[in-house]
């Protein structure tokens, strides 16, 4: 839709449609959701058992993604402060799990102090 414009290619791989609903929700279109639609996803490379949970495992190369773009969505004034706030609390939590009990540790730290530093510097 041209009112609310193209995807932003900046985000790369994760929260391109996150952003996007919340861009056409605070120019007043709503966003629907069919719960008959299925689409066969996987979401990570593998998983991890802990305890009772089922914690996805991501690529270093895409939790990077995951970190620095959740820092994006809180400077954007479409996006509600508590959701971005979330976005990143979750992330740090799930990449000190990675860290803690994944396979690739120093990716996982890699990642984790890149997407940091770029979220925080603003950098695309």
């Amino acid at each position: 839709m041209r009112a609310i414009g193209p995807m932003d290619e900046r985000f790369f791989i994760d929260y391109v449609d996150t952003e996007w609903c919340l861009r056409a929700q605070a120019k007043g279109y709503s966003i629907y959701v069919n719960p008959q639609v299925q689409m066969l996803h996987s979401i990570g490379d593998n998983s991890l058992k802990l305890l009772k949970w089922r914690v996805p495992v991501h690529s270093a190369f895409r939790r990077y993604y995951r970190i620095r773009n959740a820092f994006f969505l809180l400077k954007m004034p479409h996006v509600p402060t508590l959701l971005a706030v979330r976005e990143i609390a979750f992330n740090l939590v799930h990449q000190m799990v990675l860290i803690l009990f994944g396979q690739n540790k120093m990716g996982y730290v890699s990642s984790l102090w890149r997407g940091l530093k770029d979220g925080l510097n603003g950098k695309y």
